[in-house]
């Protein structure tokens, strides 16, 4: 199971309301909803980086040239979460998270 989150909808006095749309092992889209969040355990979500490379884009030097897309913030597993990026950027030849 793999969720993937937004911003905060909601500020509560001690709760933060956060959207979140959950992925199926094949990566397609099982639900969506809210969760509250502590901030302490809004903390503790993995965060990454999203850089896609078009297979063809190359710097002066002539190493791909990566271009950053998005921040994800997530639970699950990366390897999840990139069968769900894989599709969302079907152009990429190459995803990384950093």
């Amino acid at each position: 199971m793999l969720r993937i989150y937004g911003k905060p909808v909601e500020i509560h006095e001690k709760y933060y309301e956060v959207p979140y749309q959950e992925y199926r092992a094949d990566g397609t889209l099982k639900q969506d909803g809210t969760e509250d969040f502590s901030s302490q355990r809004l903390k503790t979500l993995k965060k990454k980086y999203v850089w896609t490379w078009n297979g063809e884009k190359r710097n002066k030097g002539g190493h791909r040239w990566f271009e950053c897309q998005e921040l994800v913030t997530f639970n699950g597993s990366t390897k999840e979460l990139k069968t769900v990026l894989g599709i969302k950027y079907p152009d990429a030849k190459l995803i990384e998270l950093r």
